[in-house]
């Protein structure tokens, strides 16, 4: 079993960066994400929340589970909220039970209605590009070891591929850019 979960994890690795080098949108990859996340781990909800333009909010953009419709479009304040803290840490946090942890918003706690659960960074310390929570329900048993660690694996890798993806984002921009001045620039005679 344990064999088998690695390997499916390792396909949907793949599969993410095979996607955003392939040009698929960043909004259609963190779908992916989200869902295999579910999928892959017996999770019942999988959120990911997506900072704001000046990082002062984290917005549930993708969630896939029970409660994923009434999770969508949640705004999670990045100064007191456990995604926040994610946000600002790039470390993973574990908690008990969300919704009576206090470290967690209360927006957050009365919409996902989550017990056991896991926050996870996409990307680095200081350069988190978003925040996976992977969570059971109330009164449920937490994820498993094995569970947990190819999680984090998972979403370590999702966030090399996101700033992949970004990187050949700005570059296509810049080529744009030239490319346009080349043109607007070129007399004829």
């Amino acid at each position: 079993d344990e064999a088998h979960r690695q390997q499916q994890w390792l396909a949907a690795s793949s599969e993410v960066t095979r996607q955003l080098l392939a040009g698929a949108g960043v909004d259609e990859v963190l779908s992916f994400v989200t869902g295999q996340t579910l999928q892959m781990t017996a999770a019942d909800l999988v959120v990911l929340a997506l900072p704001d333009a000046d990082r002062q909010h984290l917005v549930i953009g993708h969630a896939a589970g029970q409660n994923a419709q009434a999770a969508v479009g949640l705004r999670l304040p990045a100064g007191s909220s456990l995604s926040g803290t994610v946000l600002a840490t790039g470390e993973p946090v574990m908690v008990e039970d969300f919704r009576h942890d206090p470290r967690a918003s209360q927006v957050a706690r009365d919409a996902l209605e989550l017990g056991p659960a896991i926050l996870l960074p996409l990307g680095d310390a200081g350069n988190v590009r978003g925040v996976l929570t992977v969570g059971r329900a109330a009164g449920a048993l937490p994820l498993s070891r094995a569970a947990t660690e190819l999680v984090m694996t998972f979403a370590a890798q999702a966030g090399i591929a996101l700033e992949l993806a970004e990187r050949r984002q700005d570059a296509e921009r810049l080529s744009d850019r030239k490319s346009t001045r080349l043109n607007s620039s070129h007399i004829t005679i």
